[in-house]
């Protein structure tokens, strides 16, 4: 645009017009200037906010990792434990039953009614079903 042109445009449009174009155009370069600079900004903060979520992402199934592989070692323990402690009962258990039959032998008392524990019922059902096939004894 020339000067004397730009003159003219002034006397026919006026001058509040072009001021207001003027603003405009100054209006829509801030904005395309802002927006332009707040994406950059916020693509950069988004690939940073990814970038410690896949660390967290990595820490915790690294904890888990290694709390699962505690856990399993202590269960094992527990395991070993229970067994152990079964057994122990186990023998606790027939102590007693023998040391009651021999009182009750020594004093002449009649045998005491006992109900047998769980697993000699689950062997005697195994050893009945086994049998159960079988035809005539064969």
């Amino acid at each position: 645009m020339t000067t004397t042109s730009l003159i003219k445009l002034f006397e026919t449009v006026g001058i509040p017009v072009v001021a207001a174009a003027a603003a405009g155009y100054a209006l829509w370069w801030l904005i395309k200037w802002i927006t332009n600079n707040l994406k950059g900004e916020l693509a950069d903060q988004h690939e940073a906010s990814l970038k410690n979520v896949d660390e967290l992402r990595n820490e915790l199934d690294e904890e888990i990792r290694d709390t699962r592989e505690l856990l399993s070692k202590h269960i094992k323990d527990l395991n070993v434990i229970i067994i152990r402690l079964v057994d122990r009962i186990r023998v606790l258990e027939i102590n007693f039953i023998e040391h009651d039959e021999t009182v009750r032998a020594l004093y002449g008392l009649k045998r005491a009614d006992r109900k047998k524990p769980r697993h000699e019922l689950v062997e005697e059902l195994k050893e009945q079903i086994k049998d159960a096939g079988k035809i005539n004894g064969d």
